[in-house]
């Protein structure tokens, strides 16, 4: 393809922002476009642009490949995923009134349309079509040979990379590849004024143990954290948490690998709660179909493996749960940002973590120094009180950003509280039995249908008058009907 685009225009005065009634921009969202088109009046063409997850990134993107558009001017958007791509495709057929091409494997190519969204693995064994726009959507993943041929074909181009976390796990930047990075606000500016949810973290104490754990990539190897956690055990955790503060509400569970989160939705399903699992092999149809049940609520937990991380934009999700460990910053805020966004009835999203990623990597809303080097992470001092387990984030002062407030993280000993939650309701169980004079056995066959833990178990036997073995037995018996790892559901 020729790399001589005569009719991109770079004076920033014929590169007006659109202000049509179907595209209805926020004025941060306004702000942002403005920057990203004084970086170009400059002649700095490469932009990489970084706006929270949940900001309206898409719509943005909309916004200027519109203005393109208008002047008859070719536009190529890229992503990785199936979601992602039809996703883009929605949104500038709306923003734009025309038919979108699409570029990917098992899609019939319309090569005559002016917009074409592309999926970067097809891309790369195409003939690269003409374009004065190059978008990259989620370009934290540019990094990859397949990207850099790509950009590096568009050298006369506009090119925009979008991203929440413009940074690699290792933290370092993308200096290599553009020439300016534009930013403008932060999750907790973006929750100040209502554009995003609040949230509230609770941690597991007893969280995952990443302790002697290799690294791969610049993140925690796979194989060697999945073999370290007990399914089973890891499943129990999860449920005992969901139920204590969550119990109804619509959750996604992010896990380490397909074998962990098929124990989990197993675990769920067999204490009656709706659960199903998603992984990058669940076959297409099999995929939309899990997502419109979870969509319509008819499923109530979503577990899934590097699925729900970029792209799925369902505003009702109401609880996050990080079964995940993580090094990587950019992980760690697309998973918790799946609860940010707003909706109707949502007050506050709630955010279980089982990993200590926020301990790691900071709070969903602390401040960062995004920079094209890489990312500046504020050191957190944290305190936590032993007796009522809450843990404090002193005030940091970050460069350039605001202070961050002092926020309160309720660490739950969800062992000990499942143990409270569950011995409450063996004494109620008894009174309703001597109530009704029925023989203390009911209250005890009824107890088993909550698959309780053993020491609530123990308890049981010495109300009973039986001897310890008993509760020995009968969680065995319980243990014996639940998931293990590698099981299917």
């Amino acid at each position: 393809m020729s790399k001589n685009h005569s009719n991109i225009k770079t004076h920033q005065s014929q590169l007006k922002i659109c202000k049509q009634a179907t595209i209805a921009l926020r004025g941060y969202q306004q702000s942002l476009i403005r920057l990203v088109y004084e970086k170009w009046d400059k002649g700095l063409l490469k932009i990489l642009m970084q706006l929270p997850t949940g900001g309206g990134k898409t719509i943005i993107l909309a916004a200027i490949a519109r203005n393109f558009y208008q002047r008859q001017e070719p536009i190529l958007v890229i992503a990785h995923t199936e979601e992602l791509i039809f996703q883009l495709r929605d949104a500038l057929e709306s923003a734009c009134g025309v038919m979108v091409g699409v570029i990917k494997a098992g899609v019939k190519a319309n090569p005559d349309r002016l917009i074409q969204v592309a999926s970067v693995q097809t891309l790369r064994n195409r003939e690269l079509p003409p374009a004065a726009l190059v978008i990259i959507d989620e370009s934290q993943h540019g990094v990859s040979p397949t990207y850099r041929q790509i950009i590096e074909s568009y050298q006369d181009s506009y090119i925009l990379g979008v991203t929440a976390t413009p940074c690699r796990t290792d933290g370092s930047g993308f200096d290599d590849l553009f020439n300016a990075l534009t930013s403008i606000t932060n999750t907790r500016e973006l929750i100040e004024q209502g554009h995003l949810c609040n949230y509230k973290l609770i941690a597991d104490p007893n969280a995952i143990n990443t302790k002697g754990i290799g690294s791969t990539a610049g993140d925690y190897n796979n194989r060697e954290l999945a073999d370290s956690v007990d399914a089973v055990e890891l499943a129990g955790n999860l449920i005992g948490a969901y139920k204590l503060h969550a119990i109804g509400k619509k959750c996604v569970v992010f896990a380490i690998n397909c074998s962990h989160s098929l124990a989990i939705a197993k675990r769920y399903a067999a204490e009656g709660i709706p659960a199903e699992h998603l992984d990058g092999e669940t076959p297409e149809e099999e995929r939309k179909a899990i997502i419109e049940r979870f969509r319509t609520g008819e499923t109530r937990v979503l577990c899934n493996v590097n699925i729900v991380t970029e792209g799925f934009n369902l505003p009702d999700i109401e609880v996050v749960q990080v079964a995940r460990p993580t090094k990587s910053l950019s992980l760690w805020l697309q998973m918790v940002g799946r609860g940010l966004r707003t909706a109707e009835g949502k007050d506050v999203a709630l955010i279980l973590d089982h990993t200590d990623n926020f301990a790691r990597l900071g709070m969903p809303d602390a401040p960062h120094i995004w920079t094209l080097e890489g990312v500046t992470i504020a050191k957190e001092r944290l305190k936590r009180n032993r007796r009522t387990h809450l843990v404090e984030r002193d005030e940091t002062e970050i460069i350039e950003t605001d202070a961050v407030v002092l926020q309160e993280v309720k660490a739950i000993d969800v062992e000990k509280l499942r143990l409270d939650h569950e011995l409450k309701e063996l004494d109620r169980l008894f009174e309703i039995a001597a109530h009704n004079q029925y023989r203390p056995s009911w209250a005890a066959f009824k107890f088993l249908e909550l698959k309780p833990s053993l020491n609530s178990l123990k308890v049981c036997a010495k109300k009973l008058g039986y001897k310890p073995s008993w509760a020995k037995y009968k969680f065995k018996e319980i243990s014996a009907n639940l998931p293990i790892e590698g099981e299917v559901a």
